[in-house]
């Protein structure tokens, strides 16, 4: 009976993707929610810096392949 072992660091990698969905999915609500001004724009900012955080590597990666 093979059981999948996780290391320690892949635990870590588990657990921060665990509290980045958190933090996306209440910034979410934040931009959905009427008022709040400040909260709604501090939810865009942390959208786009995710999102070019994410497009960066792809960006910078496929540059490098096709030289």
């Amino acid at each position: 009976m093979n059981k999948l072992h996780l290391n320690q660091n892949d635990k870590e990698e588990t657990n921060e993707c665990n509290h980045s969905r958190y933090w996306k999915v209440l910034g979410a609500i934040a931009i959905l929610v009427q008022g709040f001004p400040r909260l709604k724009e501090w939810a865009y900012t942390g959208i786009f810096f995710d999102m070019m955080g994410a497009a960066a590597p792809h960006v910078f990666s496929s540059a490098l392949y096709n030289k």
